[in-house]
């Protein structure tokens, strides 16, 4: 590692719509360092990733120097061409196609005369590109073969690729998340490589033993704002822990959000969400029961098994286990009968698994469920769109928008033409991921009354979510998520604390150093 820093960051701010997400960022980045980027969810930690690499424009004040020149910024191509490249958690690889194929999807492919491929010096440079990183790897076979380690050693490659420019430093988002220990440390070989080379790494994880391991120099980010910057030495996984959380005590010490009303006399129905001995890539033999009336909080840090367990239970993703509603089994993979079970759910990613953006939000809203107003060969259209205003109205909306695109909402109003979608089916077990995502502080409170209303209707809740305050305003229990098990539950009677949920996570086991 040299003296000369390949990265200044000085004042960055940015600010969306009700929330800044960045707030004053100093950041310094020295050549040929690996560089840990730790905070909590919300932090500001990917917003930042994303500001440096030109997807997202920071407030008017940042001065941000690139190798000792001004780096524009809002510019990815800019950013390309100074030497910034970015890896994220989801590698974005195509499993169809063969190493060398995803290697040059990005930079481009090897060419001759009249543009014809040149396959044979394609696959030399691949291999040469995957040698340096440590790793000899195929790169004829399809990537969809390869274990979860190498398809990371692969999308590091393709950042590497010299074919645009020399790399001089590299932004990993949490590139680990969903590896096991043995795999991730393959990662950590290449990163060494790549750090020898003179090329610097910033280094983004919820893993604290890993950031603790491979980084020379930790910077700590709260609520958008740096804490500070230390050496990884001077450091224990604790100790970094309490840097991210803050003063837990004295979360713990005071209630910060309203707790849940309790049902009458206490007692929750019969019936709702057995789980026993589910399996997925990363959740292994998990047993839950959530009965009607209850609302069961799910939490846990990026790679936890938090992400998976919604589709799982839903019958997106392909499961082992069994899942059963009022003693009804339903078999995996088969989210049609999960629906007719009386399942439904509200995915994280509105935009690409629930929202049909080219239709209006009439359509969007009452897809699901049209018997009310079918009596076959006719649609009754009046009868549809007077329901559709009821609810548009009951959730704080101008009844007249059913007739916008439904693409050209704001994401508040997407999410709440979702829960219209969902509620309005009167399901029995109600599972929301991440429900109050970049959502406004109104849409938030709606969101809030909505399900505790299901509950009260005797709908089975499961929340999904990385905001601790929804948990603690929703939920009867809260279950923590790690290496794809449980590793802690805490009840609304405990009077939980956005700050001990997060401290809850973060002392977690995570595969490595405990």
């Amino acid at each position: 590692m040299t003296d000369a820093a390949i990265l200044e960051v000085e004042g960055l701010t940015k600010t969306f719509p009700g929330q800044r997400a960045l707030d004053g960022v100093t950041l310094s980045v020295m050549a040929g360092e690996v560089h840990g980027l730790v905070g909590h969810n919300g932090s500001g930690k990917s917003t930042l990733a994303k500001v440096l690499s030109g997807f997202h424009e920071p407030d008017a004040g940042a001065r941000v120097l690139f190798d000792g020149a001004s780096l524009p910024l809002s510019n990815p191509r800019a950013a390309l061409e100074a030497g910034l490249r970015f890896v994220h958690q989801h590698l974005a690889l195509v499993d169809d196609l063969s190493v060398c194929e995803n290697v040059a999807l990005g930079p481009g492919f090897a060419t001759g005369r009249l543009w014809r491929l040149r396959w044979r010096e394609q696959r030399s440079r691949t291999r040469e590109e995957l040698l340096a990183l440590g790793h000899d790897i195929d790169p004829r076979v399809a990537v969809g073969s390869l274990s979860p380690a190498e398809r990371t050693i692969v999308a590091l490659a393709r950042a590497l690729d010299g074919s645009r420019g020399t790399a001089k430093l590299l932004v990993l988002d949490e590139v680990t998340a969903t590896l096991p220990a043995g795999e991730a440390e393959r990662v950590f070989t290449a990163i060494r490589s790549i750090t020898a080379q003179g090329v610097a790494v910033l280094y983004i994880s919820h893993r604290l033993d890993e950031v603790l391991d491979v980084s020379g120099t930790v910077t700590v980010l709260r609520l958008g704002r740096r804490v500070g910057t230390f050496a990884s030495c001077k450091l224990t996984r604790d100790s970094l822990a309490r840097l991210m959380v803050g003063d837990i005590a004295a979360a713990d010490g005071t209630l910060a959000v309203a707790p849940r009303p309790r049902p009458a006399g206490g007692e929750h129905g019969t019936g709702g969400l057995e789980v026993r001995g589910l399996c997925g890539a990363v959740i292994t033999d998990l047993d839950l029961s959530v009965p009607r009336g209850f609302v069961l909080g799910i939490t846990g840090l990026t790679g936890s098994g938090r992400e998976e367990l919604p589709g799982l239970l839903f019958g997106r993703v392909d499961r082992t286990g069994s899942v059963s509603v009022d003693g009804t089994m339903i078999p995996p993979h088969r989210p049609d009968r999960s629906i007719v079970a009386g399942i439904v759910l509200v995915p994280a990613d509105r935009a690409r698994d629930a929202i049909f953006a080219s239709l209006d939000v009439r359509v969007n809203m009452t897809i699901s469920g049209l018997a009310p107003f079918w009596r076959p060969p006719i649609l009754n259209r009046r009868k549809e769109l007077l329901h559709v205003k009821q609810w548009l109205d009951g959730l704080l909306m101008d009844p007249e928008v059913h007739s916008r695109l439904a693409g050209l909402l704001s994401g508040g109003m997407q999410q709440k033409t979702l829960l219209a979608r969902a509620l309005r089916l009167e399901p029995k077990v109600l599972i929301l991921d991440e429900p109050t995502q970049g959502v406004d502080v109104q849409t938030k409170e709606l969101v809030y009354e909505r399900v505790l209303e299901a509950a009260a209707a005797g709908a089975a809740i499961v929340v999904s979510s990385s905001d601790s305050e929804d948990l603690c305003r929703v939920a009867d229990e809260i279950l923590v998520l790690a290496l794809g098990r449980p590793s802690a539950r805490i009840s609304a009677e405990e009077r939980p604390t956005p700050g001990r949920i997060d401290a809850l996570q973060l002392v977690a086991p995570t595969g490595r150093g405990t």
